[in-house]
Order: C-alpha cells, then structure tokens, then sequence
C-alpha cells in the first residue's frame, strides 16, 4: 500500500509543476500561485519575474526577507510591492548589503497573502547577494534664510549688547543660537 503512495505523490507534484492553478481554482479552496519565479542580480539591482497565473485577476505581493522564506518565518519577511497581473517583472533595490531571498505571493481580494510555498515557482531558493548597495542621496543644502524665515542682528548702541529677533514663516521652527569668546 505505500508503494502506491509514493507515485501517487510524485503525480500529483508533477501536475501542480505543469499545470498552474487559477483564481476560480483558489474560490473552490485551492490555492493559486505564480510560476518560475527567477531572480537575476545587477548589483545593487535584483530584477524578479515570473509567470502570472492564468485567469488570475487579483494583484500579487513580492516579500523579501534575509532567509529563505518558509511558512515559519514568513511573517517576518517584508512586504516591499504590490503590482497587478500582467506586470511580470519586478526590480528591487536594496539598500543594504547582504543576502535576500523573495516570494511573490499571491493575494486575495483583502490582499492577505495565499501561504503556499513552492520554491523555484513563488519563493527562491539562492539568494540575491548584494554588495554595492546604492549611494545614499543627501538632499541640497537650503540657505539659512529659506530655513529660519527672517533673522535680524542689531548691535544696541550701548556697544555692551547685541539684538537677534528671530520670526518664522512656518509652524514649529527653532533655533538655537551659540555664543562663544573663541571662533566656533
């Protein structure tokens, strides 16, 4: 009897590697998911495709995470995108270096993920290795004016003191103002 049990099961892998299933499949309580899943690196770019599912008309979720992803961890792996049927293609940046595995899952119409793990058809296996992660852009200096609104310095006439008013053009803004006998 379990030898019956054993082709059995490599039948029924074999038709769901070769066969995808559809959303209509996932209404009578089958779950639907994409297929071949392939990751390709142009450091610090990782591009993902994949197969849609035929009559698939929900969006899909694409999950990274620095492990292989499994039902266990799954929870811990990050939602980076959603993208709708028909797109296929996907190009990541991440901005730390280091191993990334992804999943692209797809979604209800509440866009809880379907928690089926197949690798090499919605999940991967190898990692993408990222070691040149992108530059972090800093944004251009704004003049001092554009950032305290308007900033007055009155020496008094006495010569023993000097005035600053300080008025500002926006909501909250602060400024702090050193003194020193020495160049700061």
């Amino acid at each position: 009897m379990n030898g019956m049990k054993t082709p059995l099961k490599t039948l029924l892998l074999i038709l769901l590697i070769f066969f995808p299933l559809s959303a209509g499949i996932a209404q009578q309580g089958i779950v639907p998911f994409v297929n071949n899943l392939r990751i390709a690196v142009r450091d610090p770019e990782v591009r993902l495709t994949w197969t849609d599912i035929p009559g698939f008309e929900n969006s899909y979720g694409i999950y990274r995470h620095t492990t292989e992803i499994t039902g266990a961890n799954f929870p811990q792996a990050v939602l980076i995108d959603r993208v709708g049927t028909g797109v296929e293609l996907y190009i990541d940046i991440p901005q730390e270096m280091g191993d990334y595995f992804y999943a692209v899952m797809a979604l209800d119409q509440a866009n809880n993920p379907f928690r089926l793990f197949i690798p090499m058809r919605n999940v991967t296996l190898v990692s993408a290795r990222i070691t040149n992660p992108p530059p972090i852009e800093e944004p251009p200096p704004v003049p001092l004016a554009e950032t305290l609104g308007r900033l007055q310095v009155n020496p008094r006439t006495d010569g023993r003191a000097l005035e600053i008013t300080f008025t500002t053009e926006g909501d909250n803004r602060r400024i702090s103002i050193y003194r020193s006998t020495q160049p700061i």
